[in-house]
């Protein structure tokens, strides 16, 4: 996994740490007035990464989860039967 570490300039306190998946960098570049990063990897994706969303701002009962997980949707769960449509 690929790591970038974000310093404030003015200070030299660590603002932020970014970590990316298990690929190399190619490049590195930032916005000029925004903020935003773009990196270059070695999987042919650039990974964009830009300010943190507070999500409870949307829906207050939002719980981050501390890693990503897959979900496995049921055949049937989203299909819609006749007796519903009317």
């Amino acid at each position: 996994k690929y790591q970038l570490f974000l310093w404030n300039a003015a200070t030299g306190a660590l603002m932020d740490q970014l970590t990316g998946p298990l690929v190399s960098l190619y490049s590195v570049s930032w916005h000029p007035t925004r903020s935003f990063i773009a990196v270059a990897t070695s999987d042919g994706l650039v990974d964009v990464w830009g300010p943190r969303m507070d999500w409870t701002a949307f829906a207050p009962d939002f719980q981050a989860l501390p890693m990503n997980c897959e979900y496995v949707e049921q055949e049937d769960e989203f299909d819609v039967t006749d007796d519903e449509v009317k």
